[in-house]
This record gives structure tokens, sequence and C-alpha cells, in this order.
């Protein structure tokens, strides 16, 4: 699958993923920034944004995809940023190319398995975001506004609603439709929770010479400290960095921080 993207800047390549519902554009900002210094690509995985449309969504999947953009583009190395579903997907890209990966930044998610009870909430949390986007008939709406504030109604968030709102798209007959494949994510979510087991690497030393960073948000449970042994033991180079005053979306809410940390991170010698 030959997924979409947006190119930015000169330099060492890094390529950046996204998370659940989100895509491409979500990450401009920083992307922007980082473009100063480095050669930027903003990825739409699939399912998502401009990507196009599977029946299947998986990270082995989603890390193929990310093996066939390497090739199509002649990428010889970059740097793996991931943000929650797109962390999983970095980490599995690594596991199974380790390669192609010439640093990894994990944003705000466990790849491993912790048996958190966390795990659980998150997915009923996003059943109900997942229920609360097919309930919406985008056939009897007549503007984005009515759309955004059902949304809010049954989220129970103006920002996770304001955020699920890029998802809309509305063609010249002022027809709405859903950018991700809202039909297939809801069928397989069980897979977006699913993690990196030893089981599924062939050899767990190809992390061990990997520089990998772990960015968690103070106010989100998607990442504990105590996360951070399990994650050396796949990744004895992990380093660890918390905001405090972030959540889930640690890039969004505290940008400056966040860039600090990453750069801070880039440039030090591998």
């Amino acid at each position: 699958m030959e997924l979409a993207y947006k190119k930015l800047g000169e330099g060492t390549p890094i390529v950046i993923l996204h998370g659940l519902y989100g895509m491409s554009d979500n990450w401009i900002s920083i992307g922007r920034e980082l473009a100063q210094n480095y050669e930027v690509y903003l990825l739409d995985l699939r399912n998502h944004g401009d990507s196009p449309h599977a029946d299947t969504i998986s990270y082995p999947e989603m890390a193929r995809d990310i093996f066939v953009f390497f090739n199509h583009l002649s990428l010889e190395k970059a740097i793996i940023l991931g943000h929650s579903m797109g962390g999983k997907t970095a980490a599995f890209f690594a596991a199974l190319y380790p390669e192609f990966v010439e640093k990894l930044i994990i944003v705000d998610i466990l790849p491993f398995s912790n048996n958190k009870p966390e795990d659980l909430k998150h997915a009923r949390i996003h059943r109900g975001i997942i229920d609360a986007l097919k309930s919406i008939d985008l056939n009897k709406v007549k503007t984005r506004t009515e759309i955004s504030k059902e949304l809010e109604k049954k989220i129970g968030s103006k920002p996770v609603a304001q955020f699920l709102m890029k998802n809309i798209n509305r063609d010249s007959d002022n027809n709405f439709s859903w950018k991700l494949n809202l039909k297939v994510i809801s069928e397989q979510l069980e897979q977006i929770f699913k993690v990196l087991k030893k089981e599924i690497i062939s050899d767990i030393e190809t992390f061990e010479n990997i520089p990998s960073l772990f960015i968690k948000g103070g106010n989100s449970d998607y990442l504990l400290d105590n996360d951070f042994e399990v994650i050396k033991s796949y990744m004895p180079l992990a380093q660890f960095k918390t905001i405090e005053n972030a959540g889930h979306w640690v890039h969004a809410e505290e940008p400056e921080e966040f860039l600090e940390i990453v750069n801070s991170f880039l440039m030090q010698v591998k």
C-alpha cells in the first residue's frame, strides 16, 4: 500500500506517525519546526487521512506499509517518531525492520505487554468514541457545526470533538463523509490494542542498538512510570521524559517543551 504523506525541509529524515483517528495534518506545526533542521515526512497511516482504505488494520501490516514507503522514496535510514497508535506502529517497524531505524521516539504509549487495567478503560473509551461517530447520520446533517455539537454532546469533550472533526470530508455536492475507514476500525478495534511481544521478534537484540526516547504526559495513564522497567527489558538504550502539564496529546498541549525534549534527544551522538 502506498501511503499519503507530506514532505517538509531537508536533512536527516524524520518519519512522523499519527495516532488513532489522526492524520498528518495533526503534526504539521511540529513538522514545520523540525523541518528547520531535518527532512520531515508526515504520513497518513492506512484507513486514515488521505491514505487508501483497506479491509484490515494491524501493526504488522502498518509496519509493512512504512517499509513500502521507505522503498518507494529510497530512504535508507530515518528517525521514527510515533504517537499512541503511531508509537506502537513505530515499535513494530523497528522490530521488523531495524536496519531502517536510526533513532526511535515514542509518545505516550506502551508498545509492550504490561497487563494494565488502564488498557481495558481505554478500550471502552475508544469503543464509545467509535459508537458516537457511527451514530451520526451524515446524510441528514447540513453543517459542520451541527456535527460538532452532536459529537460534543455524545462524547462529553469539546477538544476531542474538535479533533475528530478533522476527519470530516465535504464534496462538491455538499455531502459529508468520514476520511477514516470507520467500518474497519470499528470491526477491528481490538487490533489497535494489541502489543509487541517477544515471540514475534526474530531477534530481541535488534533493539539494543537503537537509541530510543519515550515521552509521556504527566496527566495521562497511557504510559506510566512503572512501565519503564518493561520498556527497558526490550530497549536497554531507552530514555524517558515526562511533560508534567500534558495529557495524552502531549505534542499539541505543550508543543514548546515537546520540541525542546525531541531536539535535545536528536542532538545526542548515537
